[in-house]
């Protein structure tokens, strides 16, 4: 009988699951998109009812094409999004508040203000400063305003978690309440070094300790499945951040090497290995975190993203209406060879590096009445590409390493003329292993399948397909050029929204 590791990847726009057999090949894969809800005021929610619905879905699905292959699953892996908190009821099962989502910057101009006394101990210890999103301070506020969250609290009822938390609750029916490490450090209050929680962080926001789920590590046997719920039980032996799986689905895990995830952001990592980044807090959008953490300790890495680019992408799409897809995007980018002196800068939620500003937003500049749509497309790649490219600089500073390559993958990394203008505009090669849109499935298959499918992590990662590379065609002065001018716009739109 064949084997396989069964992998869920629980993103932001979509939850996913499928089969991982020993040689890295996909089969079984179920996608369902998922509904996102924007409001005034920096507002993004999401249904946790509809996240555990869909995924528990995609799980069964999956699992009846494992029958009909006569396949054996091993076990259930976990990749989910980060910093997206869940309310719930212990005793009904259900979501008490819309999940918070990690785009969400309603609590933006109040958390600045714990920065005085919190930024330097957080940023020695978590590697980041109190930011502008926190879950404790959005769980902190429900339990002063919202009646059955304070209730449920009183009776001992409530659970609060991220999605993997969340998930994790749902398939074991309610016999695993915990989070991963990278899970846990994404939320704000997950000390690096020592692997344990600072408590005193969401007690100075209002957040009870006694709410904050277990820390697991990433990969072990964290708990079982219901068979009530998804129709077997299987032991889960993998929870991780969406990024970090994308990271092992990838290849890459060594210090040194630098990947870029494409899905409704763009995130730009670099590892260290087990070192920790030697400038920790130079940037404080450019933070260090884990990597991975298992039995043999911690792995370290430094992330960058800009929360808008596939998002800007489809709202382009719709509601917009300017381009039906984003493979018409990619199509008409690739006609010609220049933006006409357009310039796309994809920040619907502000702006995240080289100018951090919340209140910052997208923008379209230089059109003019011969402006074509091809032109306007290729801006757009433009724009994410040079986003991609400041990450990348951010990364390197505060790392202290410099990479020879970066490893691409997630939806977007499928448009050739995306990756050239990254590898142009990066100044490096970019490499795209085959079926790259599928890495964070096959990384936390990876992760959950080491000793088990394979006999270690490496093994895994050696199954990753032959890559497509990239190399710069562009000469230094004019990436130099083309850098200096979009930075410029970006700083000047800064200047304009601050005015």
């Amino acid at each position: 009988m064949k084997q396989a590791i069964l992998a869920i990847d629980e993103g932001t726009t979509g939850t996913r699951a499928c089969l991982v057999a020993p040689d890295g090949s996909i089969s079984a894969l179920e996608y369902h998109r998922l509904d996102l809800d924007t409001q005034p005021g920096g507002v993004v929610e999401q249904s946790p009812e509809q996240i555990a619905e869909l995924t528990i879905g995609a799980i069964r699905r999956s699992l009846a094409s494992a029958e009909l292959q006569d396949t054996e699953v091993l076990g259930i892996a976990i990749s989910a999004q980060r910093l997206t908190a869940v309310l719930w009821d212990a005793r009904s099962g259900a979501p008490l508040a819309p999940a918070l989502v990690w785009q969400d910057t309603r609590n933006a101009r109040r958390i600045p203000g714990f920065a005085a006394e919190w930024d330097a101990t957080l940023i020695q210890r978590t590697g980041r400063g109190v930011g502008v999103q926190s879950p404790y301070l959005w769980a902190a506020d429900l339990l002063q305003s919202n009646e059955p969250v304070r209730l449920a609290y009183e009776r001992g009822d409530l659970r609060f978690g991220s999605i993997d938390s969340w998930l994790m609750w749902k398939l074991s029916g309610g016999n695993v309440w915990a989070t991963s490490a990278t899970m846990a450090h994404a939320m704000g209050a997950y000390d690096l070094r020592s692997g344990e929680y600072i408590v005193e962080w969401p007690d100075a926001l209002g957040f009870p300790a006694d709410l904050l789920p277990p820390i697991v590590n990433d990969s072990g046997e964290i708990g079982e499945t219901s068979s009530a719920i998804i129709g077997r039980t299987l032991p889960i032996l993998a929870a991780i951040g969406d990024q970090q799986a994308g990271a092992l689905g990838l290849g890459v895990h060594s210090e040194g090497q630098a990947m870029c995830v494409h899905g409704t952001g763009s995130f730009v990592i670099l590892t260290t290995g087990m070192s920790f980044p030697k400038h920790a807090g130079l940037f404080p959008q450019c933070a260090p975190n884990v990597a991975r953490r298992g039995q043999d300790g911690s792995h370290f890495a430094v992330e960058t993203f800009v929360p808008t680019t596939g998002a800007a992408i489809d709202w382009l799409c719709e509601p917009l209406g300017l381009f039906e897809s984003p493979q018409e995007v990619s199509a008409l980018a690739a006609t010609g060879a220049s933006t006409g002196g357009v310039t796309y800068l994809p920040t619907l939620t502000g702006f995240s590096f080289p100018v951090f500003d919340t209140r910052g937003r997208s923008a379209l500049l230089g059109l003019g009445l011969t402006t074509s749509k091809a032109e306007v497309a290729r801006a757009v790649l433009e724009g994410i590409a040079h986003s991609v490219a400041s990450c990348l600089e951010a990364d390197q500073q505060v790392a202290a390493l410099t990479p020879t390559h970066m490893v691409v993958g997630g939806g977007l990394s499928a448009s050739d003329t995306l990756m050239q203008l990254q590898s142009d505009l990066c100044g490096i090669p970019i490499v795209r292993p085959a079926e790259a849109e599928a890495a964070s499935l096959r990384g936390a298959a990876f992760l959950a399948g080491s000793g088990l499918l394979w006999e270690s992590l490496e093994d895994a990662m050696a199954t990753v397909g032959n890559p497509t590379v990239f190399e710069p065609q562009i000469s230094p002065l004019e990436r130099g050029k083309r850098r200096t001018k979009w930075q410029a716009r970006m700083h000047a739109e800064s200047q304009l929204t601050r005015a």
